[in-house]
Protein backbone atom coordinates (compact mmCIF):
# COMPACT_ATOMS: atom_id res chain seq x y z
CA UNK A 1 0.00 0.00 0.00
CA UNK A 2 1.25 3.51 -0.85
CA UNK A 3 1.46 6.09 1.88
CA UNK A 4 0.72 9.79 1.71
CA UNK A 5 4.44 10.43 2.22
CA UNK A 6 5.19 8.37 -0.94
CA UNK A 7 2.79 10.55 -2.94
CA UNK A 8 4.32 13.72 -1.50
CA UNK A 9 7.80 12.49 -2.46
CA UNK A 10 6.57 11.73 -5.98
CA UNK A 11 5.01 15.20 -6.34
CA UNK A 12 8.13 16.85 -4.94
CA UNK A 13 10.22 14.99 -7.52
CA UNK A 14 8.08 16.01 -10.50
CA UNK A 15 7.17 19.55 -9.41
CA UNK A 16 8.82 22.56 -11.00
CA UNK A 17 11.93 23.79 -9.27
CA UNK A 18 11.11 27.47 -9.58
CA UNK A 19 14.34 28.62 -7.92
CA UNK A 20 16.65 26.50 -10.10
CA UNK A 21 17.36 29.16 -12.81
CA UNK A 22 18.21 31.77 -10.17
CA UNK A 23 20.80 29.46 -8.66
CA UNK A 24 22.24 28.17 -11.96
CA UNK A 25 23.20 31.13 -14.19
CA UNK A 26 24.99 30.63 -17.49
CA UNK A 27 28.48 31.99 -18.09
CA UNK A 28 28.61 33.69 -21.49
CA UNK A 29 31.47 33.65 -23.99
CA UNK A 30 32.25 37.31 -23.22
CA UNK A 31 32.61 36.52 -19.49
CA UNK A 32 29.20 37.90 -18.59
CA UNK A 33 26.50 36.05 -16.68
CA UNK A 34 22.99 35.22 -17.86
CA UNK A 35 20.10 34.32 -15.56
CA UNK A 36 17.56 32.81 -17.98
CA UNK A 37 13.86 32.19 -17.26
CA UNK A 38 13.98 33.13 -13.58
CA UNK A 39 10.54 32.84 -11.99
CA UNK A 40 9.85 36.01 -10.02
CA UNK A 41 6.23 35.17 -9.15
CA UNK A 42 3.85 32.26 -9.57
CA UNK A 43 0.28 33.57 -9.34
CA UNK A 44 -2.14 30.75 -8.65
CA UNK A 45 -3.96 29.67 -11.81
CA UNK A 46 -1.55 31.42 -14.20
CA UNK A 47 1.74 30.61 -15.85
CA UNK A 48 4.84 31.47 -13.82
CA UNK A 49 6.04 35.02 -14.47
CA UNK A 50 9.65 35.13 -15.56
CA UNK A 51 12.49 37.50 -16.14
CA UNK A 52 15.94 37.29 -17.70
CA UNK A 53 18.92 39.17 -16.29
CA UNK A 54 22.18 39.59 -18.13
CA UNK A 55 25.25 40.90 -16.31
CA UNK A 56 28.46 42.24 -17.78
CA UNK A 57 31.80 40.68 -17.01
CA UNK A 58 33.06 41.55 -13.53
CA UNK A 59 31.97 41.37 -9.95
CA UNK A 60 29.65 44.40 -9.86
CA UNK A 61 27.55 45.75 -8.40
CA UNK A 62 26.15 46.96 -11.71
CA UNK A 63 23.51 49.58 -12.46
CA UNK A 64 20.40 47.87 -13.82
CA UNK A 65 18.21 48.68 -16.80
CA UNK A 66 14.76 47.01 -16.80
CA UNK A 67 12.98 46.51 -20.12
CA UNK A 68 9.16 46.16 -20.11
CA UNK A 69 7.86 44.77 -23.40
CA UNK A 70 4.91 46.02 -25.42
CA UNK A 71 2.28 44.10 -27.32
CA UNK A 72 -1.02 45.99 -27.10
CA UNK A 73 -1.77 44.41 -23.69
CA UNK A 74 -2.49 41.10 -25.45
CA UNK A 75 0.61 39.70 -27.18
CA UNK A 76 4.39 39.43 -27.12
CA UNK A 77 6.84 38.80 -24.35
CA UNK A 78 10.23 40.06 -23.27
CA UNK A 79 12.17 37.73 -25.57
CA UNK A 80 10.16 38.37 -28.73
CA UNK A 81 12.12 40.66 -30.97
CA UNK A 82 11.62 42.45 -34.22
CA UNK A 83 14.08 43.80 -36.81
CA UNK A 84 14.60 47.05 -34.93
CA UNK A 85 15.34 45.28 -31.63
CA UNK A 86 17.75 42.91 -33.37
CA UNK A 87 19.60 45.92 -34.82
CA UNK A 88 19.60 47.66 -31.43
CA UNK A 89 20.95 44.52 -29.73
CA UNK A 90 20.03 45.93 -26.31
CA UNK A 91 21.39 43.11 -24.17
CA UNK A 92 24.84 43.21 -25.75
CA UNK A 93 25.13 47.00 -26.03
CA UNK A 94 24.01 47.74 -22.50
CA UNK A 95 26.12 45.01 -20.92
CA UNK A 96 29.15 46.10 -22.99
CA UNK A 97 28.64 49.56 -21.44
CA UNK A 98 28.69 48.05 -17.93
CA UNK A 99 24.96 47.78 -17.22
CA UNK A 100 22.98 44.77 -16.06
CA UNK A 101 19.81 44.31 -18.12
CA UNK A 102 16.56 42.65 -17.06
CA UNK A 103 13.68 41.76 -19.36
CA UNK A 104 10.45 41.07 -17.50
CA UNK A 105 7.20 39.38 -18.42
CA UNK A 106 3.75 40.16 -17.11
CA UNK A 107 0.27 38.68 -17.47
CA UNK A 108 -1.47 39.73 -20.67
CA UNK A 109 -5.06 40.98 -20.65
CA UNK A 110 -6.32 37.57 -21.80
CA UNK A 111 -4.86 36.23 -18.53
CA UNK A 112 -5.74 38.98 -16.06
CA UNK A 113 -7.39 42.40 -16.02
CA UNK A 114 -5.55 45.64 -15.30
CA UNK A 115 -4.01 46.47 -12.81
CA UNK A 116 -2.54 42.93 -12.72
CA UNK A 117 0.08 43.97 -15.30
CA UNK A 118 1.18 46.83 -13.06
CA UNK A 119 1.34 44.51 -10.04
CA UNK A 120 3.40 42.03 -12.05
CA UNK A 121 5.93 44.69 -13.05
CA UNK A 122 6.16 45.97 -9.46
CA UNK A 123 6.66 42.39 -8.31
CA UNK A 124 9.50 41.86 -10.81
CA UNK A 125 11.24 44.99 -9.56
CA UNK A 126 10.75 43.92 -5.94
CA UNK A 127 12.20 40.51 -6.80
CA UNK A 128 15.29 42.04 -8.41
CA UNK A 129 15.77 44.36 -5.41
CA UNK A 130 15.31 41.45 -3.03
CA UNK A 131 18.00 39.46 -4.88
CA UNK A 132 20.28 42.44 -5.57
CA UNK A 133 23.33 40.79 -4.01
CA UNK A 134 22.96 37.54 -5.95
CA UNK A 135 22.26 39.44 -9.18
CA UNK A 136 25.20 41.80 -8.44
CA UNK A 137 22.89 44.78 -8.96
CA UNK A 138 23.53 48.19 -7.49
CA UNK A 139 20.34 48.81 -5.48
CA UNK A 140 20.65 52.58 -5.84
CA UNK A 141 21.21 52.79 -9.61
CA UNK A 142 18.42 51.47 -11.73
CA UNK A 143 16.19 52.65 -14.54
CA UNK A 144 13.36 51.23 -16.62
CA UNK A 145 12.07 51.71 -20.12
CA UNK A 146 9.57 50.00 -22.35
CA UNK A 147 7.85 50.07 -25.67
CA UNK A 148 4.11 50.20 -26.34
CA UNK A 149 2.33 48.96 -23.22
CA UNK A 150 5.68 48.74 -21.47
CA UNK A 151 6.08 52.46 -22.05
CA UNK A 152 2.66 52.94 -20.43
CA UNK A 153 3.50 50.76 -17.42
CA UNK A 154 6.95 52.18 -16.62
CA UNK A 155 5.79 55.62 -15.36
CA UNK A 156 3.52 53.91 -12.80
CA UNK A 157 6.50 52.00 -11.45
CA UNK A 158 8.27 55.12 -10.26
CA UNK A 159 5.30 57.03 -8.89
CA UNK A 160 6.14 58.40 -5.47
CA UNK A 161 3.72 57.45 -2.75
CA UNK A 162 2.97 53.94 -4.04
CA UNK A 163 1.73 52.19 -0.95
CA UNK A 164 2.23 48.46 -0.28
CA UNK A 165 -1.48 47.76 -0.92
CA UNK A 166 -1.05 49.35 -4.35
CA UNK A 167 1.99 47.22 -5.19
CA UNK A 168 0.16 43.88 -5.22
CA UNK A 169 1.13 40.76 -3.33
CA UNK A 170 3.02 38.66 -5.86
CA UNK A 171 6.57 37.44 -5.50
CA UNK A 172 9.12 39.03 -3.19
CA UNK A 173 7.13 41.66 -1.35
CA UNK A 174 9.45 42.28 1.58
CA UNK A 175 12.16 44.89 1.51
CA UNK A 176 12.29 48.30 -0.12
CA UNK A 177 10.41 48.71 -3.38
CA UNK A 178 10.87 52.29 -4.56
CA UNK A 179 10.53 52.46 -8.30
CA UNK A 180 13.18 52.97 -10.92
CA UNK A 181 14.00 56.24 -12.62
CA UNK A 182 11.62 56.71 -15.54
CA UNK A 183 13.02 57.05 -19.02
CA UNK A 184 10.48 58.42 -21.47
CA UNK A 185 10.91 58.21 -25.18
CA UNK A 186 9.76 56.62 -28.33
Amino acid sequence: MTSIEDFQTLFDDISMELSWPLNHPETLADGGTFFRDVVYAAPWGFRPLMLDVRLPKGSGPFPLIVFVHGGAWATNGPTITNKIYRKMDMFNRFTAAGFAVARISYRLTSEAQFPAQFYDCKSAISFVRHHAELLRKDPKRFAAFGDGVGRQLVPFLSRPGITPDCAGSLGATEGPTPGPRVTHGR
